[in-house]
């Protein structure tokens, strides 16, 4: 059955499974959502936006300075505003380190100690990642990070012995007995943490590659309920072509309705794609819509930056780039549900991105 809608997906500030790495502070995942029937118009329209000198946009380039950054806000409004929908999700590399602690110790499949904790509980396991996040020392996460870029019951036995003794000190008996589990098991948590196939490695699984674009395509995926279907063209990525493929078809109940987990005050988890058609690979210069893609990706992880950073002395430019890449994240459906956009930060984080898009719409 011949889709309705194509996604165009590219990604910013990939830097694998290095979740400390300074200068990536943010990964971004972003696509452009377009009905079919108006794809050789955004193409048509990208290419007349290209100077001589050019063959395709660099969005990594561009928002650096303010006339880049003057450009890129134009073309998103003035092109990709008038043909597509744009959808991203941030995700704080040391934020989600934390969470990757929570997800690969407290795993109620792999050790005993944790099943008043079950996999979807995402609200309570929202709120133990961000308590963590706020307590846990920098050298502790520090060293599951180490750990978690080569595990191995040893370096998994060091990162959870620091994590118990913190939680002992913070009084934290519950967590401290349940990370106490994954301990006894250490060796049983670090073989379901390596174990793959002829295709697939720890790196590729452990990277937040994945994590993101499965975010990215749950708001695309409840945008098109009973309005169509939706194939992915993702820019080319020889590392994760085989997994993003599996991964996606994997998910994919093709029209099955109950696919939701219902959570706390009316908010909902799209637990599968019931609007996936297909994925491919495809390359900027041979697929010029996903140039748009990737002026999405890196002007969000700029934005963020901005952000963090404060707005005190930015530039209009800044600014104007920061109102633009970040509102979709004031679309929601009155229940708090996010529609276009997702973030995946600590608090503090998500309060400056918030609080960066007050400053800038007034």
């Amino acid at each position: 059955m011949t889709s309705s809608h194509t996604l165009f997906v590219d990604e910013s500030g990939n830097a694998g499974v290095n979740y400390l790495d300074a200068a990536q502070p943010f990964h971004v995942a972003a696509g452009v959502l377009v009905r079919n029937e108006r794809l050789d118009s955004l193409r048509a329209a990208l290419h007349a936006r290209l100077r001589s000198s050019e063959t395709e946009f660099k969005g990594s380039n561009l928002t650096r300075s303010a006339n880049g950054q003057r450009r890129v806000t134009s073309i998103l409004t003035e092109v990709v505003g008038q043909h597509a929908t744009p959808f991203f999700v941030v995700m704080e590399r040391r934020f989600t380190l934390t969470a990757k602690l929570v997800d690969v110790f407290l795993d109620p499949a792999h050790q005993d100690a944790v099943d008043w904790l079950p996999t979807s509980a995402v609200v309570e396991r929202c709120a133990i990642t961000e308590f963590l996040d706020a307590k846990l020392t920098t050298a502790t996460l520090e060293t599951f990070a180490r750990a978690y870029r080569s595990p191995s019951p040893d370096s998994f036995g060091e990162s959870l012995r620091m994590t118990i003794a913190e939680l002992n000190a913070l009084r934290q008996t519950q967590l401290a007995a349940s990370f106490q589990g994954a301990l006894t098991s250490v060796e049983r948590v670090c073989e379901a943490e390596i174990q793959g196939d002829e295709s697939t490695s720890h790196a590729q699984w452990a990277s937040l590659n994945l994590p993101a674009y499965m975010h990215l395509l749950r708001y695309v995926d409840t945008s098109l309920d009973s309005v169509g279907t939706y194939d992915v063209v993702h820019d080319a990525t020889v590392e994760f072509e085989g997994l993003l493929r599996e991964i996606s078809n994997a998910f994919s109940v093709p029209g099955q309705p109950d696919v939701d987990l219902q959570l706390e005050a009316g908010l909902t988890y799209r637990g599968a794609f019931r609007n996936f058609a297909g994925f491919s690979i495809s390359d900027s210069k041979t697929e010029s819509a996903l140039q748009a893609a990737d002026l999405v990706a890196s002007s969000v992880g700029r934005a963020a930056r901005i952000a963090v950073t404060g707005l005190t002395n930015c530039t209009k430019e800044a600014r104007d780039l920061c109102r633009l890449a970040l509102s979709p994240l004031l679309r929601n459906d009155g229940e708090g549900n996010q529609l276009f956009a997702g973030v995946f930060t600590s608090p503090r984080v998500r309060s400056a991105l918030f609080t960066a898009l007050r400053m800038v719409a007034r």
